[in-house]
């Protein structure tokens, strides 16, 4: 008897509907979730594979022998954003390298030239650097413009004397970076030890000595690179 009234209860009793709520009852806990942010796709798909070797293609396709080529390469990498970045975090080098050097000027008696090594290695590389800066920015404000004909004459004229100086500069620094080699392997190792005739303070001799070593490792690396760059040229050329 008990079980015919729970089943008359249940069949006279079923479950509200989806949807049939009450409009006034307040909101359960999904219902009151706001809805996730919309999804916005990325402005375009990064560059691939296939674009670069392209690029290398039409270019090797604009050459009129390889030098030429690589040539060209080599200023389409140094012409993207990412070096200029680069340049501009090597600003720092050259700053501690005048830092340094105008700190610990009268500390190193067994090779005095040393400070004056990285004071001027500092400011000629700081120069050249910033005219660097300097070309890129006024590089990307032509290619931006639409200026006449005698604006553009004036422009390639100034960029040529700029390339002049920095000519200048890089010999220069070419020269200065090999005496400066000079001085500071001749003495290798020098006494940390002020009271020694030999005496050299040991933060500014071994900053010297590491920032010279360091200067073929990075030449190193980016004649490295330049060799892997002109591999992936010629295999591009090629097919």
């Amino acid at each position: 008897m008990a079980t015919d009234r729970t089943n008359a209860t249940l069949v006279a009793d079923p479950p509200p509907r989806y949807g049939s709520q009450d409009p006034e009852a307040p909101p359960t806990n999904l219902e009151s979730r706001e809805a996730p942010p919309p999804y916005l796709p990325f402005p375009g798909p990064p560059p691939s594979y296939s674009e670069v070797v392209k690029k290398i293609r039409r270019t090797r396709e604009e050459s009129d022998n390889y030098p030429q080529f690589f040539g060209k390469i080599f200023k389409m990498i140094i012409g993207t954003f990412g070096f200029t970045i680069f340049l501009g975090i090597f600003l720092a080098i050259p700053i501690s390298l005048i830092v340094i050097g105008a700190i610990y000027k009268d500390q190193c008696p067994v090779q005095p030239k040393i400070p004056i090594y990285l004071i001027v290695l500092g400011s000629f590389g700081l120069l050249k650097n910033l005219l660097d800066l300097c070309q890129q920015v006024s590089k990307g404000d032509t290619d931006d413009s639409d200026d006449s004909e005698d604006s553009d004459n004036s422009e390639s004229s100034k960029s040529n004397n700029v390339q002049s100086y920095e000519t200048l500069i890089t010999c220069f620094l070419i020269a200065w970076f090999i005496a400066g080699n000079v001085w500071i392997y001749s003495i290798y190792k020098p006494s940390f030890n002020p009271m020694d005739i030999k005496y050299c303070n040991q933060t500014l001799y071994l900053f010297a000595f590491w920032i010279t070593t360091a200067g073929y490792i990075i030449v190193g690396f980016f004649c490295f690179c330049f060799c892997c760059v002109a591999c992936v040229a010629v295999c591009a050329s090629d097919n």
